[in-house]
């Protein structure tokens, strides 16, 4: 399973538990990718239009997520990675 967005998500979870006087999450929340590597965020965040990095750590063979995330959001940087041999393939 990977863990998403360390810069985005972090951000959001710092805000969430000081209280910050940031922009609030806007939009329902939505699961990307499958149900064994997929997370859920909110993808109406206006943090997510401007360019973002994702360190996804624990890929083994599901790269959806990932895949989800390049996909729809054009600045986002993912990079990948998982100690396990059969990973190999799917890390980047």
């Amino acid at each position: 399973m990977s863990v998403v967005g360390l810069v985005v998500l972090a951000a959001l979870l710092v805000e969430a538990l000081a209280g910050s006087k940031g922009s609030p999450c806007k939009g329902a929340i939505e699961r990307l990718g499958s149900s064994e590597g997929g997370w859920e965020i909110r993808t109406a965040d206006d943090r997510l239009d401007g360019p973002f990095v994702v360190y996804s750590i624990g890929l083994a063979d599901d790269t959806s997520f990932d895949e989800e995330i390049l996909e729809r959001f054009e600045k986002a940087e993912v990079y990948g990675f998982d100690p396990t041999p059969t990973s190999k393939a799917y890390t980047f």
